[in-house]
């Protein structure tokens, strides 16, 4: 309850960056601006509201009282890996008529004669990918080696290394990044241009 006060009260705050800057220390402030990647700094100057949200959902969801450390940056990443992965393998799974962990071009044509249009092309496809030994038949060995490229290749390492580079917030270098700090750079870094 705390942190939905804090973030209501940082997003009604006025962007006025004079106190905040003396405060926050024009040297922190460029070694801020400078550590940080083009496009974070954009973002959060283009929407720092939703920048805050957006903030708030990572610290609250995968942080502790204290913020959130580089650790739990690394699982929001897994987490989002894992649920592409498991929306990857259902895709499979779905063709899987007889429960045999195994997907054969008969169960998929079956399967495909009774999807809508869109999803015929992509359920081909991902059964042409993952049918690493092309032998017309996707195991579940394959299913999860596909899902998993899928995976790195929808969140790759330089989007792990963005998100990382939300640490810079941590001003007091503490080790971890909390709501107040990322309210107290959206105020001074949001009001440049």
């Amino acid at each position: 309850m705390r942190h939905l006060l804090l973030i209501l009260a940082l997003a009604g705050s006025p962007a006025t960056a004079d106190p905040a800057e003396e405060a926050f220390g024009s040297a922190n402030l460029q070694v801020l601006e400078g550590s940080l990647p083009h496009r974070v700094l954009q973002r959060l100057r283009k929407s720092p509201s939703r920048f805050l949200e957006e903030a708030a959902g990572l610290i609250l969801g995968y942080g502790g009282p204290r913020g959130i450390d580089a650790n739990g940056i690394r699982t929001s990443i897994a987490v989002q890996r894992a649920h592409i992965r498991a929306r990857e393998i259902r895709k499979m799974l779905l063709a899987d008529l007889d429960g045999d962990g195994r997907v054969t071009q008969e169960e998929l044509r079956a399967l495909i004669a009774a999807s809508a249009a869109r999803s015929r092309g992509a359920l081909l496809l991902f059964h042409k990918a993952a049918d690493r030994d092309d032998d017309g038949i996707v195991t579940l060995d394959e299913m999860r080696r596909q899902a998993q490229t899928v995976a790195l290749a929808d969140v790759t390492e330089a989007d792990e290394a963005l998100l990382l580079s939300f640490m810079s917030f941590d001003l007091d270098e503490n080790g971890f990044v909390s709501l107040e700090e990322i309210g107290a750079a959206i105020t001074v870094l949001g009001a440049k241009t």
